[in-house]
């Protein structure tokens, strides 16, 4: 069982209870979100003192595809030296492509820690997304993943994808990856 769920379990009591008492800290918030919510926020506190290989494998375990992961096809591709994956789902259109940039502040998180996430994106945009595991701090500082972003959509157009038929995407640090390198 991963470190996320064990932690959800143990406090799982207290979230339910703190709910009866004085209700939701959100209105619109289910008891499994805000236990989800209350795991993020205790857990933010202590993570950083952890080395960053411990956090990297906190966010990264190995664990089981999901279903929508089993139904997409998931091929490895070398994009011009950066490693990452094309997901296609069985629907998918072939004339436009999604770029996927993970999240993890940039030093933790990869395309096999957001999987499912991505096969999602895959199968709601109904066309093939490219993930790239874009180089990680401290080991590569900053401009490298810029520059990592910036070779995956030159990469694209020689693979004949022109930028009006790329959209970007990407959660957290992911996100901020999508804006530097527009």
């Amino acid at each position: 069982m991963n470190l996320i769920r064990s932690l959800m379990t143990q406090l799982a009591p207290a979230v339910r209870l703190k709910r009866r008492l004085v209700g939701p800290t959100r209105p619109t918030w289910s008891e499994e979100f805000e236990t989800i919510a209350t795991v993020m926020r205790r857990g933010a506190d202590y993570s950083v003192l952890l080395p960053l290989s411990v956090q990297r494998q906190v966010i990264d375990p190995k664990r089981p595809d999901s279903d929508v992961v089993r139904a997409t096809h998931i091929e490895a591709v070398d994009v011009d030296g950066i490693p990452g994956q094309w997901f296609t789902p069985p629907d998918a259109r072939k004339d436009r492509v999604v770029v996927y940039f993970h999240g993890g502040g940039y030093s933790v998180g990869s395309v096999r820690s957001h999987r499912d996430l991505i096969s999602r994106v895959a199968h709601g945009a109904r066309c093939p997304v490219l993930a790239v595991d874009y180089r990680l701090a401290p080991e590569h500082p900053f401009p490298a993943q810029m520059e990592d972003g910036l070779k995956t959509l030159r990469w694209l157009e020689k693979q004949g994808f022109p930028a009006s038929r790329v959209a970007l995407s990407g959660e957290s640090a992911g996100a901020g990856l999508v804006l530097s390198t527009m």
